[in-house]
């Protein structure tokens, strides 16, 4: 969250502060990523300039995305389909651990 840092009271003529982002500005997702938050930040913030991404919020995005892929893998390879499962029984769903390894990929 380095960009994020509103560092005007500290930097001064003996200031010498280095920063990085984790953030992939050059990776296609990250245009949508941007373009929808962007949009959340007009619909709810009176404050302008966007300031840019918070590493979560880039993060769940990650983690969001990596699911949907594992999960669109895992329907090319078979055809899987949804039953209702409890917490309290034994079943289990019969695709978790294929999920799990499209995840892991």
């Amino acid at each position: 969250d380095f960009p994020l840092l509103q560092l005007d009271d500290v930097v001064g003529d003996q200031s010498n502060i280095v920063g990085f982002s984790m953030l992939n500005t050059s990776h296609p997702f990250y245009l949508e990523f941007i373009r929808s938050l962007n949009l959340s930040w007009k619909e709810g913030c009176n404050i302008n300039p966007y300031p840019g991404p918070a590493l979560s919020s880039a993060l769940m995005f990650d983690a969001v995305h990596v699911v949907v892929s594992a999960v669109r893998e895992l329907n090319r390879s078979q055809e899987i389909g949804v039953k209702p499962l409890s917490c309290t029984s034994p079943l289990i769903w019969q695709h978790g651990t294929s999920l799990m390894n499209y995840l892991r990929m």
